[in-house]
């Protein structure tokens, strides 16, 4: 599916804008509080037909999608609401809570983002993974749902959002890191942001 016209470009921090030759993209914020509290304050001041958000990500499998390649995200798991952490994390959804409609689901839907993608850009379909923090090790990252290719900090906040503000989703995200790794000597931000650009120069997203 394409973008309808109309729709918002959304970043979570001024580096991504820059890095992405767009320093004046709406930004959500960092995190999932921020990114829920920025992406509603967007949605009710600008008022778009839909919502790209586009930032980097931590992969959580090197080898089916490497730093520097991209990931149209298809759905997001909810994997900071819930209860315990690591491998005995329980999602909101299995304490087996009363049912309530103010409830938010573990998973949420977003727009099936199609090409044109630029030449030699690896880019996939899948899902992602929010967390609250990032993972500090790859023992960590490998406790998240199995299905998920990637780590984020704000792309099912967002999503609840446009969701609650009747808005349609999308999210793009690019990998600068194994998920785990905090020697940022062994990312490459510089990469992923110009993979990102060129995807988005690709969808003329304005």
């Amino acid at each position: 599916m394409s973008l309808p016209p109309g729709t918002l470009l959304v970043v979570p921090t001024a580096l991504e804008a820059r890095g992405l030759g767009r320093p004046d993209a709406a930004r959500c914020g960092v995190g999932l509080v921020a990114s829920a509290l920025g992406a509603a304050e967007l949605l009710a001041r600008r008022r778009p037909t839909a919502l790209l958000l586009v930032g980097l990500a931590g992969t959580r499998d090197v080898r089916r999608l490497p730093v520097g390649t991209l990931l149209a995200v298809d759905s997001v798991l909810n994997a900071a609401v819930g209860a315990g952490a690591g491998a005995g994390f329980v999602p909101l959804g299995a304490l087996g809570l009363p049912a309530d409609e103010d409830l938010p689901p573990d998973r949420l839907e977003l727009l099936h983002l199609e090409g044109p993608w630029p030449a030699g850009s690896a880019q996939h379909h899948g899902v992602s993974a929010t967390v609250a923090t990032a993972s500090s090790d790859r023992a960590q990252a490998a406790t998240l749902p199995c299905e998920a290719l990637i780590e984020e900090m704000e792309g099912y906040a967002v999503a609840l959002a446009c969701r609650r503000a009747g808005v349609a989703c999308a999210m793009l995200r690019a990998v600068s890191n194994e998920a785990g790794v905090r020697d940022k000597a062994a990312w490459d931000v510089a990469g992923a942001l110009a993979a990102l650009a060129a995807a988005l120069d690709a969808l003329e997203v304005p």
